[in-house]
């Protein structure tokens, strides 16, 4: 994906990593993750940048913030057809950890990556400083995109903490 910023001369084109796929019901699952997040860590969640496809995504979703001070850092992530545990390990982007872990360094603030399970409700995270093993050639294979395959980072299930559900909070867009 080409972005072409300004006229003549002085044009910027920037190769985005990938198409950005974000539907409404992926909002509403971010945002009802937010709440949980928000209840776990008693602090405000205050949403990071824009989710648009034409530019470069924040690093992290969201600032948590009590009494008017950052507290730290959020990344949100989507199971929306899965079930915590469903498969051997967690698996993601070892690129965006890597994002996260600069951001942990910038600000020597906790950084968190969370991920929601649509399946069964959970929602779990991660300190972004907690090791992982690299899997070569990971990622999704039903978009065809190939910005979608990179190196993952696989987590042991017994890293992720679950800090509540989506009982009650579950987003009623009709796209699901």
């Amino acid at each position: 994906m080409h972005i072409c910023a300004g006229t003549g001369a002085g044009s910027v084109v920037t190769e985005l990593p990938r198409e950005t796929y974000r539907t409404d019901l992926d909002a509403a699952y971010e945002a009802a993750t937010a709440r949980v997040i928000e209840a776990w860590s008693g602090c405000m969640w205050m949403k990071v940048g824009e989710d648009r496809a034409d530019k470069m995504k924040s690093v992290c979703d969201g600032a948590l913030v009590r009494d008017g001070v950052v507290r730290g850092f959020a990344e949100v992530k989507g199971q929306r057809e899965r079930a915590f545990g469903e498969f051997p390990n967690f698996v993601t982007s070892a690129r965006k950890v890597r994002k996260l872990q600069a951001v942990h360094e910038l600000f020597a603030l906790p950084v968190w990556l969370f991920t929601y399970f649509g399946t069964c409700g959970s929602v779990a995270g991660f300190d972004v400083v907690e090791a992982f093993e690299e899997v070569p050639g990971w990622g999704r294979r039903d978009r065809g995109s190939a910005g979608d395959i990179e190196v993952g980072a696989r987590y042991l299930w017994k890293q992720l903490r679950i800090i509540g559900t989506l009982d009650g909070i579950v987003p009623s867009v009709a796209e699901k």
